[in-house]
Protein backbone atom coordinates (compact mmCIF):
# COMPACT_ATOMS: atom_id res chain seq x y z
CA UNK A 1 0.00 0.00 0.00
CA UNK A 2 3.14 2.13 0.99
CA UNK A 3 4.71 1.53 -2.38
CA UNK A 4 1.28 2.56 -4.33
CA UNK A 5 1.16 5.27 -2.62
CA UNK A 6 4.77 6.20 -3.25
CA UNK A 7 4.00 5.46 -6.95
CA UNK A 8 1.09 8.02 -6.72
CA UNK A 9 3.09 10.65 -5.67
CA UNK A 10 5.49 10.22 -8.94
CA UNK A 11 3.22 12.86 -10.05
CA UNK A 12 4.63 16.29 -10.55
CA UNK A 13 3.08 17.32 -7.40
CA UNK A 14 3.71 14.17 -5.47
CA UNK A 15 7.59 14.48 -6.22
CA UNK A 16 8.12 16.47 -3.41
CA UNK A 17 7.10 13.33 -0.88
CA UNK A 18 9.37 11.16 -2.82
CA UNK A 19 12.37 11.48 -0.27
CA UNK A 20 9.63 10.79 2.66
CA UNK A 21 7.94 7.52 0.83
CA UNK A 22 11.61 6.16 -0.34
CA UNK A 23 12.78 6.51 3.73
CA UNK A 24 9.68 5.23 4.75
CA UNK A 25 10.07 2.07 2.70
CA UNK A 26 13.37 1.47 3.44
CA UNK A 27 12.55 1.71 7.34
CA UNK A 28 9.91 -0.99 6.84
CA UNK A 29 12.43 -3.32 4.69
CA UNK A 30 15.04 -3.37 7.09
CA UNK A 31 12.48 -4.16 10.13
CA UNK A 32 11.38 -6.98 8.29
CA UNK A 33 14.69 -8.45 7.59
CA UNK A 34 15.65 -8.11 10.97
CA UNK A 35 12.69 -9.75 12.46
CA UNK A 36 11.26 -6.86 14.26
CA UNK A 37 7.57 -5.84 14.58
CA UNK A 38 6.86 -3.95 11.07
CA UNK A 39 7.29 -0.26 12.25
CA UNK A 40 9.10 2.86 10.68
CA UNK A 41 11.31 4.43 12.17
CA UNK A 42 11.93 8.08 11.04
CA UNK A 43 15.27 9.93 11.46
CA UNK A 44 15.43 11.63 14.27
CA UNK A 45 12.21 10.04 15.98
CA UNK A 46 10.86 6.77 17.47
CA UNK A 47 9.92 3.68 15.51
CA UNK A 48 5.94 4.13 14.16
CA UNK A 49 3.45 1.82 14.56
CA UNK A 50 1.68 1.14 11.38
CA UNK A 51 -1.49 2.64 12.73
CA UNK A 52 0.58 6.00 12.92
CA UNK A 53 2.09 5.61 9.78
CA UNK A 54 -1.34 4.90 8.16
CA UNK A 55 -2.56 8.31 9.71
CA UNK A 56 0.97 10.26 8.56
CA UNK A 57 0.04 8.85 5.27
CA UNK A 58 -3.43 9.62 4.47
CA UNK A 59 -2.14 13.15 5.42
CA UNK A 60 0.30 13.41 3.49
CA UNK A 61 -1.87 11.89 0.72
CA UNK A 62 -4.40 14.98 1.89
CA UNK A 63 -0.97 17.08 1.37
CA UNK A 64 -0.57 15.54 -1.84
CA UNK A 65 -4.27 16.49 -3.02
CA UNK A 66 -3.89 20.18 -1.85
CA UNK A 67 -0.46 20.54 -3.70
CA UNK A 68 -1.83 19.16 -6.77
CA UNK A 69 -4.35 21.74 -6.61
CA UNK A 70 -2.54 24.26 -6.20
CA UNK A 71 0.02 23.17 -9.02
CA UNK A 72 -3.22 23.08 -11.66
CA UNK A 73 -4.17 26.84 -10.41
CA UNK A 74 -0.44 27.70 -10.94
CA UNK A 75 -0.30 25.65 -14.45
CA UNK A 76 -3.81 26.83 -15.86
CA UNK A 77 -2.30 30.21 -14.91
CA UNK A 78 0.94 29.99 -16.90
CA UNK A 79 -1.89 28.26 -19.99
CA UNK A 80 -3.89 31.42 -19.58
CA UNK A 81 -0.27 33.59 -19.95
CA UNK A 82 0.33 31.48 -22.90
CA UNK A 83 -2.88 31.87 -24.34
CA UNK A 84 -2.62 35.16 -24.12
CA UNK A 85 0.76 35.51 -25.72
CA UNK A 86 -0.09 33.44 -28.38
CA UNK A 87 -3.39 35.59 -28.97
CA UNK A 88 -1.01 38.97 -28.97
CA UNK A 89 1.21 36.88 -31.49
CA UNK A 90 -2.10 36.06 -33.80
CA UNK A 91 -3.26 40.04 -33.00
CA UNK A 92 0.16 40.74 -34.30
CA UNK A 93 0.22 38.87 -37.33
CA UNK A 94 -3.46 40.05 -38.40
CA UNK A 95 -2.93 43.38 -38.12
CA UNK A 96 0.35 43.07 -40.08
CA UNK A 97 -2.30 40.99 -42.54
CA UNK A 98 -4.21 43.97 -42.79
CA UNK A 99 -1.77 46.17 -42.94
CA UNK A 100 0.23 44.12 -46.14
CA UNK A 101 -3.17 43.81 -47.39
CA UNK A 102 -3.50 47.67 -47.50
CA UNK A 103 -0.38 48.09 -48.70
CA UNK A 104 -1.07 45.97 -51.57
CA UNK A 105 -4.23 47.92 -52.44
CA UNK A 106 -2.38 50.91 -52.66
CA UNK A 107 0.40 49.50 -54.12
CA UNK A 108 -2.34 47.68 -57.07
CA UNK A 109 -3.76 51.66 -56.86
CA UNK A 110 -0.68 53.22 -57.88
CA UNK A 111 -0.23 50.49 -60.48
CA UNK A 112 -3.52 51.17 -61.88
CA UNK A 113 -3.49 54.68 -62.03
CA UNK A 114 -0.69 57.24 -62.29
CA UNK A 115 -0.53 60.69 -61.67
CA UNK A 116 1.65 63.90 -62.15
CA UNK A 117 3.26 66.60 -63.66
CA UNK A 118 5.42 66.47 -66.99
CA UNK A 119 4.85 69.72 -68.91
CA UNK A 120 1.20 69.35 -67.50
CA UNK A 121 -0.73 67.35 -65.12
CA UNK A 122 -1.94 63.63 -66.53
CA UNK A 123 -3.69 60.50 -65.44
CA UNK A 124 -2.46 57.47 -66.63
CA UNK A 125 -2.95 53.91 -66.58
CA UNK A 126 -0.38 51.17 -65.22
CA UNK A 127 0.16 49.88 -68.38
CA UNK A 128 0.12 53.06 -70.49
CA UNK A 129 -3.06 52.28 -73.11
CA UNK A 130 -4.78 55.14 -71.20
CA UNK A 131 -3.53 58.58 -70.75
CA UNK A 132 -5.44 62.01 -70.04
CA UNK A 133 -3.57 65.32 -69.80
CA UNK A 134 -5.26 68.37 -68.92
CA UNK A 135 -3.99 71.88 -68.99
CA UNK A 136 -4.63 75.30 -70.46
CA UNK A 137 -3.51 79.03 -70.41
CA UNK A 138 -4.22 82.60 -69.57
CA UNK A 139 -3.13 85.50 -71.73
CA UNK A 140 -3.86 88.55 -69.92
CA UNK A 141 -2.85 91.56 -71.67
CA UNK A 142 -3.12 95.35 -72.13
CA UNK A 143 -3.53 97.32 -75.66
CA UNK A 144 -3.56 100.91 -76.35
CA UNK A 145 -4.08 101.81 -79.95
CA UNK A 146 -3.81 105.44 -81.44
CA UNK A 147 -4.77 106.75 -84.59
CA UNK A 148 -4.78 110.19 -86.28
CA UNK A 149 -8.40 109.47 -87.89
CA UNK A 150 -10.30 106.52 -89.35
CA UNK A 151 -11.25 105.94 -93.14
CA UNK A 152 -13.73 108.01 -94.86
CA UNK A 153 -15.39 108.46 -98.36
CA UNK A 154 -19.23 109.20 -99.82
CA UNK A 155 -20.49 107.69 -102.87
CA UNK A 156 -24.48 108.80 -103.96
CA UNK A 157 -26.07 107.13 -101.43
CA UNK A 158 -23.35 104.83 -99.84
CA UNK A 159 -21.72 106.93 -96.80
CA UNK A 160 -18.85 104.73 -95.09
CA UNK A 161 -16.85 105.22 -91.92
CA UNK A 162 -14.40 103.81 -90.12
CA UNK A 163 -13.64 103.61 -86.06
CA UNK A 164 -13.00 107.67 -85.58
CA UNK A 165 -11.90 107.46 -82.25
CA UNK A 166 -8.44 108.17 -81.68
CA UNK A 167 -7.37 106.64 -78.36
CA UNK A 168 -8.49 103.51 -77.23
CA UNK A 169 -7.13 101.32 -74.50
CA UNK A 170 -8.01 98.46 -72.39
CA UNK A 171 -7.33 95.01 -70.79
CA UNK A 172 -8.85 91.93 -71.78
CA UNK A 173 -8.47 88.18 -72.36
CA UNK A 174 -7.63 87.73 -75.95
CA UNK A 175 -6.65 83.98 -75.66
CA UNK A 176 -7.30 81.87 -72.18
CA UNK A 177 -7.72 78.27 -73.36
CA UNK A 178 -8.65 74.85 -71.76
CA UNK A 179 -6.66 71.61 -72.85
CA UNK A 180 -7.18 67.73 -72.82
CA UNK A 181 -5.66 65.32 -75.04
CA UNK A 182 -3.95 62.27 -74.48
CA UNK A 183 -4.28 58.53 -76.05
CA UNK A 184 -6.63 55.74 -75.60
CA UNK A 185 -6.30 52.20 -76.13
CA UNK A 186 -2.78 52.49 -77.32
CA UNK A 187 -0.43 55.43 -77.13
CA UNK A 188 -0.65 55.39 -81.15
CA UNK A 189 -4.35 56.61 -80.97
CA UNK A 190 -4.30 60.02 -79.83
CA UNK A 191 -6.68 62.83 -79.11
CA UNK A 192 -7.23 66.35 -78.52
CA UNK A 193 -10.10 68.82 -77.17
CA UNK A 194 -9.20 72.62 -76.95
CA UNK A 195 -11.52 75.53 -76.15
CA UNK A 196 -10.63 79.22 -76.32
CA UNK A 197 -12.47 82.12 -74.19
CA UNK A 198 -11.92 84.62 -76.93
CA UNK A 199 -13.43 88.28 -77.48
CA UNK A 200 -16.06 88.10 -80.11
CA UNK A 201 -14.52 89.46 -83.61
CA UNK A 202 -18.08 91.34 -84.31
CA UNK A 203 -18.01 93.71 -86.88
CA UNK A 204 -16.68 97.46 -86.20
CA UNK A 205 -17.69 99.02 -89.86
CA UNK A 206 -20.68 101.44 -89.10
CA UNK A 207 -23.06 104.44 -91.11
CA UNK A 208 -21.59 107.31 -90.85
CA UNK A 209 -21.09 109.66 -88.29
CA UNK A 210 -21.64 106.65 -85.00
CA UNK A 211 -17.93 106.14 -84.12
CA UNK A 212 -19.26 102.68 -82.95
CA UNK A 213 -16.60 100.13 -83.00
CA UNK A 214 -18.78 97.06 -81.43
CA UNK A 215 -19.41 95.05 -78.47
CA UNK A 216 -17.50 92.20 -77.78
CA UNK A 217 -18.86 89.21 -75.65
CA UNK A 218 -16.21 88.77 -72.91
CA UNK A 219 -15.88 85.01 -72.31
CA UNK A 220 -17.17 83.86 -75.41
CA UNK A 221 -16.22 79.93 -76.13
CA UNK A 222 -15.35 78.58 -79.00
CA UNK A 223 -14.07 75.49 -80.32
CA UNK A 224 -10.48 74.98 -81.58
CA UNK A 225 -9.02 71.99 -81.97
CA UNK A 226 -11.27 68.39 -81.54
CA UNK A 227 -9.32 65.85 -83.87
CA UNK A 228 -8.51 62.01 -83.47
CA UNK A 229 -5.35 61.04 -84.80
CA UNK A 230 -4.24 57.09 -85.53
CA UNK A 231 -0.29 56.65 -85.84
CA UNK A 232 -0.09 54.18 -88.78
CA UNK A 233 3.33 53.57 -88.22
CA UNK A 234 6.55 55.30 -86.89
CA UNK A 235 6.52 57.62 -90.02
CA UNK A 236 2.55 57.75 -91.07
CA UNK A 237 -0.45 59.11 -89.32
CA UNK A 238 -3.92 59.94 -89.92
CA UNK A 239 -5.97 62.49 -88.55
CA UNK A 240 -9.83 63.42 -88.65
CA UNK A 241 -11.58 66.32 -86.77
CA UNK A 242 -11.21 70.07 -86.12
CA UNK A 243 -7.22 71.28 -86.57
CA UNK A 244 -5.17 73.73 -87.73
CA UNK A 245 -5.36 73.91 -91.49
CA UNK A 246 -1.34 72.90 -92.69
CA UNK A 247 -0.60 76.00 -94.51
CA UNK A 248 0.93 79.07 -93.04
CA UNK A 249 3.85 78.35 -90.56
CA UNK A 250 3.26 81.14 -88.36
CA UNK A 251 -0.47 79.98 -88.29
CA UNK A 252 0.66 76.34 -87.23
CA UNK A 253 2.94 77.50 -84.43
CA UNK A 254 0.45 77.86 -80.83
CA UNK A 255 -0.44 81.22 -79.21
CA UNK A 256 1.36 80.48 -76.40
CA UNK A 257 4.31 79.97 -78.66
CA UNK A 258 4.44 82.89 -80.52
CA UNK A 259 7.12 85.87 -80.59
CA UNK A 260 5.16 88.79 -80.22
CA UNK A 261 1.75 89.27 -78.47
CA UNK A 262 0.00 88.68 -81.17
CA UNK A 263 0.41 87.17 -84.66
CA UNK A 264 1.23 89.44 -87.96
CA UNK A 265 -1.67 90.79 -89.57
CA UNK A 266 -0.58 88.95 -93.22
CA UNK A 267 -1.06 85.60 -90.94
CA UNK A 268 -4.29 86.71 -89.27
CA UNK A 269 -5.75 86.98 -92.94
CA UNK A 270 -3.95 84.62 -94.86
CA UNK A 271 -3.11 81.73 -92.48
CA UNK A 272 -6.44 79.85 -93.08
CA UNK A 273 -7.01 79.36 -89.54
CA UNK A 274 -8.82 76.08 -88.56
CA UNK A 275 -10.82 73.59 -90.90
CA UNK A 276 -12.53 70.23 -90.29
CA UNK A 277 -11.87 67.19 -92.57
CA UNK A 278 -8.74 64.51 -92.20
CA UNK A 279 -5.19 64.58 -93.09
CA UNK A 280 -2.36 62.55 -93.28
CA UNK A 281 0.87 63.13 -92.33
CA UNK A 282 4.09 61.45 -93.08
CA UNK A 283 7.47 62.76 -90.76
CA UNK A 284 11.21 61.34 -90.86
CA UNK A 285 14.41 63.08 -89.74
CA UNK A 286 14.49 65.66 -92.44
CA UNK A 287 11.20 65.78 -94.44
CA UNK A 288 7.36 66.47 -92.88
CA UNK A 289 4.48 66.59 -95.53
CA UNK A 290 1.19 66.96 -94.58
CA UNK A 291 -2.00 66.47 -96.82
CA UNK A 292 -5.61 67.62 -95.81
CA UNK A 293 -9.02 66.95 -97.82
CA UNK A 294 -11.36 69.71 -95.65
CA UNK A 295 -14.05 72.16 -95.56
CA UNK A 296 -12.37 75.01 -96.85
CA UNK A 297 -10.33 78.18 -95.38
CA UNK A 298 -11.71 80.32 -92.45
CA UNK A 299 -12.34 83.61 -94.92
CA UNK A 300 -8.94 85.45 -95.81
CA UNK A 301 -11.71 88.91 -96.24
CA UNK A 302 -12.75 88.49 -92.97
CA UNK A 303 -13.20 92.30 -91.01
CA UNK A 304 -15.07 93.35 -94.52
CA UNK A 305 -16.29 90.75 -96.57
CA UNK A 306 -17.30 87.02 -96.02
CA UNK A 307 -17.41 84.91 -99.20
CA UNK A 308 -20.78 82.83 -98.58
CA UNK A 309 -19.80 78.88 -97.85
CA UNK A 310 -15.50 79.62 -96.49
CA UNK A 311 -16.04 80.13 -93.12
CA UNK A 312 -15.22 76.33 -92.11
CA UNK A 313 -14.08 76.29 -88.56
CA UNK A 314 -16.53 74.18 -86.29
CA UNK A 315 -19.56 74.89 -89.29
CA UNK A 316 -21.99 72.61 -89.91
CA UNK A 317 -22.39 69.69 -92.83
CA UNK A 318 -25.06 71.23 -94.39
CA UNK A 319 -23.75 74.82 -94.50
CA UNK A 320 -20.17 74.22 -95.62
CA UNK A 321 -20.92 75.56 -99.11
CA UNK A 322 -17.89 73.83 -100.13
CA UNK A 323 -17.63 71.08 -102.98
CA UNK A 324 -14.04 70.51 -103.11
CA UNK A 325 -10.65 71.83 -100.61
CA UNK A 326 -7.82 70.92 -100.46
CA UNK A 327 -4.56 71.86 -98.49
CA UNK A 328 -0.93 70.69 -98.80
CA UNK A 329 2.33 71.28 -96.81
CA UNK A 330 5.62 70.24 -97.17
CA UNK A 331 8.71 71.19 -94.83
CA UNK A 332 12.27 69.99 -95.02
CA UNK A 333 14.51 70.35 -91.77
CA UNK A 334 18.45 69.95 -92.80
CA UNK A 335 19.78 70.05 -89.07
CA UNK A 336 17.78 70.60 -85.92
CA UNK A 337 15.11 69.06 -84.03
CA UNK A 338 11.03 69.04 -84.77
CA UNK A 339 10.37 69.93 -81.37
CA UNK A 340 12.45 72.72 -81.26
CA UNK A 341 10.68 74.35 -84.68
CA UNK A 342 7.16 73.95 -82.09
CA UNK A 343 7.93 77.77 -81.43
CA UNK A 344 9.84 81.57 -82.73
CA UNK A 345 12.82 81.67 -80.13
CA UNK A 346 15.90 80.16 -79.88
CA UNK A 347 17.40 80.26 -76.06
CA UNK A 348 20.78 80.31 -75.37
CA UNK A 349 23.03 77.30 -75.76
CA UNK A 350 20.11 75.39 -78.07
CA UNK A 351 21.22 73.70 -80.78
CA UNK A 352 21.09 75.72 -84.49
CA UNK A 353 18.54 74.18 -86.46
CA UNK A 354 16.87 75.66 -89.97
CA UNK A 355 13.53 74.93 -91.57
CA UNK A 356 12.18 75.28 -95.13
CA UNK A 357 8.47 75.04 -95.69
CA UNK A 358 6.23 75.73 -98.01
CA UNK A 359 2.22 75.24 -99.01
CA UNK A 360 -0.56 75.40 -101.75
CA UNK A 361 -4.31 75.64 -101.04
CA UNK A 362 -7.63 75.60 -103.22
CA UNK A 363 -11.06 75.35 -102.84
CA UNK A 364 -14.36 75.78 -104.45
CA UNK A 365 -18.08 75.25 -104.28
CA UNK A 366 -21.25 76.83 -105.05
CA UNK A 367 -22.30 78.61 -101.59
CA UNK A 368 -25.37 77.67 -99.46
CA UNK A 369 -26.56 81.01 -98.10
CA UNK A 370 -26.33 82.98 -101.61
CA UNK A 371 -28.94 84.62 -102.33
CA UNK A 372 -31.53 83.68 -104.75
CA UNK A 373 -30.16 85.58 -107.78
CA UNK A 374 -26.97 83.96 -107.35
CA UNK A 375 -27.70 80.55 -106.86
CA UNK A 376 -25.48 79.57 -109.85
CA UNK A 377 -22.35 81.93 -108.55
CA UNK A 378 -19.14 79.59 -107.57
CA UNK A 379 -16.52 81.14 -105.04
CA UNK A 380 -13.05 79.58 -105.47
CA UNK A 381 -10.23 80.56 -103.39
CA UNK A 382 -6.39 79.42 -104.28
CA UNK A 383 -3.35 80.22 -102.15
CA UNK A 384 0.46 79.88 -101.66
CA UNK A 385 3.10 80.83 -99.17
CA UNK A 386 6.62 79.58 -98.68
CA UNK A 387 9.05 80.39 -95.30
CA UNK A 388 12.24 79.82 -93.69
CA UNK A 389 13.24 79.34 -90.11
CA UNK A 390 16.97 79.69 -88.88
CA UNK A 391 18.02 79.22 -85.40
CA UNK A 392 21.25 79.98 -84.10
CA UNK A 393 21.13 78.85 -80.75
CA UNK A 394 20.81 82.63 -78.83
CA UNK A 395 18.90 84.35 -82.42
CA UNK A 396 16.15 83.50 -84.57
CA UNK A 397 15.16 84.76 -88.01
CA UNK A 398 11.73 84.31 -89.81
CA UNK A 399 10.79 85.39 -92.98
CA UNK A 400 7.44 84.30 -95.27
CA UNK A 401 5.38 85.00 -98.39
CA UNK A 402 1.71 85.05 -98.99
CA UNK A 403 -0.60 85.15 -101.92
CA UNK A 404 -4.16 84.45 -102.05
CA UNK A 405 -6.72 85.13 -104.98
CA UNK A 406 -10.18 85.04 -104.60
CA UNK A 407 -12.86 84.90 -106.90
CA UNK A 408 -16.44 85.32 -105.71
CA UNK A 409 -20.18 86.37 -107.27
CA UNK A 410 -21.78 86.16 -104.25
CA UNK A 411 -19.84 88.56 -101.22
CA UNK A 412 -21.61 89.46 -98.44
CA UNK A 413 -19.99 92.62 -97.05
CA UNK A 414 -20.65 93.13 -93.14
CA UNK A 415 -19.92 96.25 -92.29
CA UNK A 416 -22.74 98.35 -94.03
CA UNK A 417 -19.89 99.26 -96.64
CA UNK A 418 -23.00 99.78 -99.30
CA UNK A 419 -26.77 99.92 -99.67
CA UNK A 420 -26.50 96.01 -101.14
CA UNK A 421 -25.08 93.53 -99.07
CA UNK A 422 -24.81 90.97 -101.87
CA UNK A 423 -22.19 92.17 -104.33
CA UNK A 424 -20.45 90.21 -107.11
CA UNK A 425 -17.25 90.98 -105.86
CA UNK A 426 -15.35 89.46 -108.77
CA UNK A 427 -11.02 88.35 -108.22
CA UNK A 428 -9.53 89.67 -105.16
CA UNK A 429 -5.78 89.70 -104.84
CA UNK A 430 -3.79 89.54 -101.22
CA UNK A 431 0.26 89.48 -101.41
CA UNK A 432 2.35 89.82 -98.42
CA UNK A 433 6.00 89.60 -97.18
CA UNK A 434 6.84 89.92 -93.52
CA UNK A 435 10.46 88.99 -91.72
CA UNK A 436 11.31 88.44 -87.96
CA UNK A 437 14.23 88.61 -86.11
CA UNK A 438 14.91 88.18 -82.22
CA UNK A 439 17.93 87.89 -79.75
CA UNK A 440 18.56 86.98 -76.62
CA UNK A 441 20.24 89.73 -74.20
CA UNK A 442 20.61 87.64 -71.32
CA UNK A 443 19.04 84.23 -70.75
CA UNK A 444 15.57 85.07 -69.84
CA UNK A 445 15.42 88.76 -71.93
CA UNK A 446 15.12 88.72 -75.83
CA UNK A 447 14.54 91.39 -78.17
CA UNK A 448 12.60 91.14 -81.41
CA UNK A 449 11.32 92.87 -84.00
CA UNK A 450 8.80 92.39 -86.95
CA UNK A 451 8.45 94.05 -90.57
CA UNK A 452 5.28 93.34 -92.41
CA UNK A 453 4.00 94.44 -95.95
CA UNK A 454 1.13 93.70 -97.89
CA UNK A 455 -1.20 95.17 -100.70
CA UNK A 456 -4.69 94.74 -101.13
CA UNK A 457 -6.24 94.49 -104.73
CA UNK A 458 -9.64 93.66 -106.81
CA UNK A 459 -10.51 93.64 -110.50
CA UNK A 460 -13.18 92.36 -112.37
CA UNK A 461 -16.09 93.85 -109.63
CA UNK A 462 -18.93 94.35 -111.37
CA UNK A 463 -21.11 95.21 -108.37
CA UNK A 464 -18.33 98.07 -106.57
CA UNK A 465 -18.16 101.87 -107.39
CA UNK A 466 -14.92 103.11 -108.65
CA UNK A 467 -14.91 105.15 -105.19
CA UNK A 468 -15.32 101.72 -103.60
CA UNK A 469 -12.58 100.27 -105.97
CA UNK A 470 -10.21 103.42 -104.83
CA UNK A 471 -10.74 102.99 -101.31
CA UNK A 472 -9.50 99.44 -100.99
CA UNK A 473 -6.70 99.99 -103.28
CA UNK A 474 -5.38 102.64 -100.92
CA UNK A 475 -1.68 102.57 -99.99
CA UNK A 476 -0.09 99.41 -99.19
CA UNK A 477 0.13 98.17 -95.75
CA UNK A 478 3.47 98.79 -93.62
CA UNK A 479 4.01 97.78 -90.10
CA UNK A 480 6.56 97.36 -88.03
CA UNK A 481 6.65 96.03 -84.16
CA UNK A 482 9.39 95.80 -82.21
CA UNK A 483 9.63 94.77 -78.21
CA UNK A 484 10.95 92.08 -75.80
CA UNK A 485 10.10 88.93 -74.16
CA UNK A 486 10.72 88.03 -70.71
CA UNK A 487 11.03 84.10 -69.74
CA UNK A 488 10.35 84.44 -65.66
CA UNK A 489 9.97 80.65 -66.21
CA UNK A 490 10.61 79.46 -70.09
CA UNK A 491 7.23 79.43 -72.02
CA UNK A 492 5.52 78.32 -68.91
CA UNK A 493 5.34 82.12 -67.18
CA UNK A 494 6.27 84.61 -69.69
CA UNK A 495 5.96 88.78 -69.95
CA UNK A 496 6.18 90.33 -73.04
CA UNK A 497 5.46 93.61 -74.47
CA UNK A 498 5.35 95.29 -77.44
CA UNK A 499 5.20 98.72 -79.66
CA UNK A 500 3.65 98.92 -83.29
CA UNK A 501 4.05 101.48 -86.05
CA UNK A 502 1.66 101.70 -88.88
CA UNK A 503 3.58 103.86 -91.54
CA UNK A 504 0.48 103.80 -93.68
CA UNK A 505 -3.40 103.84 -93.73
CA UNK A 506 -4.67 100.05 -92.84
CA UNK A 507 -7.46 99.62 -95.64
CA UNK A 508 -10.57 97.61 -93.81
CA UNK A 509 -9.45 94.35 -95.71
CA UNK A 510 -6.25 94.29 -94.24
CA UNK A 511 -6.86 95.28 -90.59
CA UNK A 512 -6.56 93.30 -87.48
CA UNK A 513 -8.55 94.92 -84.76
CA UNK A 514 -8.50 91.86 -82.52
CA UNK A 515 -4.14 92.59 -82.09
CA UNK A 516 -4.85 96.08 -81.91
CA UNK A 517 -4.80 97.23 -85.88
CA UNK A 518 -7.63 99.15 -86.69
CA UNK A 519 -9.02 100.79 -90.23
CA UNK A 520 -7.12 104.21 -90.40
CA UNK A 521 -4.91 106.61 -91.74
CA UNK A 522 -1.32 106.86 -91.91
CA UNK A 523 0.92 106.85 -88.52
CA UNK A 524 -0.92 104.22 -86.39
CA UNK A 525 0.39 103.51 -83.01
CA UNK A 526 -0.51 100.02 -81.54
CA UNK A 527 0.91 100.09 -77.81
CA UNK A 528 0.40 95.91 -75.98
CA UNK A 529 1.65 94.09 -73.00
CA UNK A 530 0.85 90.46 -72.28
CA UNK A 531 1.34 88.17 -69.03
CA UNK A 532 1.38 84.46 -69.98
CA UNK A 533 0.44 81.56 -67.65
CA UNK A 534 0.32 77.73 -68.99
CA UNK A 535 -0.48 74.95 -66.83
Amino acid sequence: MLFATCMDATSFAGSLLLATCFAALQSVSDTAGSGQPAGVTVAGSAALSPEELQLRLERLERRNSELEAQLGEIKLEQEGQWLTKERAKEIRAIVQDVVADANSRIAMQTDSVTAGWNDGFYLQSADGRFRLEVGGMVQARFVWSSIRSGLTYESGPDQYSTDQVNNRQGFDHNNSEIWLGGHVLSPDIQYQLKGRFANNDSAYFVNSGTNYIGENSSGLMTMLDAWIKVQLDEQWSFRAGQFRNPFAREFLVLEQYQMAVNRSILAYHMGLGYTEGFEFEFVDDEIRWRGSINDGANDVLSNQLETFGTVAQNSSWGRSGTEFAATTRFEWKPFGGWKQFQSFTSPIGDSQGLLVGAALMGQTGTPSDAPDDNTTARNSVMGATADVTWFFGGASIFVAGYYMSVESNAAQFVDNFTTDPYVAMGRVQEVGIEAQAAVYLMPKWELFGRLEWGRFSSTDHPSLTAEQVAFNDQQALLNLTMGVNWYIDGQDLKFTTDFGYGFYSIVPALADDNAGWRPASADQVVLRAQLQLLF
